[in-house]
């Protein structure tokens, strides 16, 4: 990712003299930027590239396309932050997320996230906001953009880039969506799995459980039991 120096070298001699000072900080500064962005996480410069390529891919689709993609896109990237967080093997979660299971909807996953401290109240109704633009595009027998009154109202209701009335709808819609995904894509780099909880039905404690239930039914009868001495002869 390292400026050609050389070549903007022959590029800056060909400048008029009282442009050349002013050039070659201008590549200096190129140069500390560069060595700069280097150091960051992998990580994030992997999620960056991401979101700079999602924003070429919205600008060339359709606003009914731009729609569909983005917020399915947005659904695909809460569910890697719930299935990062959540318990289970790889097959309780693909239950989990399946057709008929509890996270199968986009709704649920933002129920859930939010649920679960993963996102903010305003992260919920942001999200939940592009899902009703999403379902009135794809659920319409008329052909709608983001300038149709349904749209239009529903866009209305964002509170990203209020201070910008001048934006149209359709820029809104990408400037929220890339907002919200760079927020869950970091959500996803520092999120930690819930600890799955300890085991308690082991072959002792069912044991254990089996003699107690059984001290209790004798109480109940007026037997006289022990459990601690019942409990010493099936160890022994």
């Amino acid at each position: 990712m390292h400026t050609k120096i050389s070549d903007l070298d022959k590029f800056i001699e060909g400048l008029p003299p009282g442009q050349k000072e002013a050039a070659r900080e201008v590549v200096e500064f190129v140069s500390q930027l560069e060595q700069a962005i280097e150091k960051f996480d992998p990580e994030v410069l992997k999620d960056h590239r991401k979101l700079y390529e999602l924003r070429d891919q919205l600008i060339e689709e359709s606003d009914r396309g731009l729609c569909l993609f983005a917020v399915g896109r947005l659904e695909v990237i809460l569910q890697d932050l719930l299935d990062k967080k959540l318990v289970g093997s790889k097959t309780f979660k693909k239950q989990l997320f399946g057709n008929n299971g509890a996270l199968a909807t986009l709704s649920s996953k933002i129920k859930m996230c939010y649920s679960l401290g993963l996102i903010s109240k305003g992260y919920f109704n942001e999200i939940d906001n592009l899902r009703d633009v999403r379902n009135t595009f794809a659920h319409s027998d008329q052909p709608l953009n983001f300038e149709s009154l349904a749209i239009d109202a529903l866009c209305k209701k964002f509170q990203l880039f209020t201070a910008e009335p001048e934006r149209a709808n359709r820029a809104r819609f990408i400037s929220t969506f890339l907002y919200l995904t760079a927020g869950l894509m970091a959500e996803i780099r520092q999120c930690r799995p819930i600890a799955e909880k300890e085991e308690l039905l082991t072959p002792k404690n069912i044991a254990h459980i089996g003699l107690v239930g059984k001290h209790f039914k004798n109480t109940l009868m007026g037997k006289e039991t022990s459990v601690t001495g019942d409990l010493s002869s099936e160890n022994q």
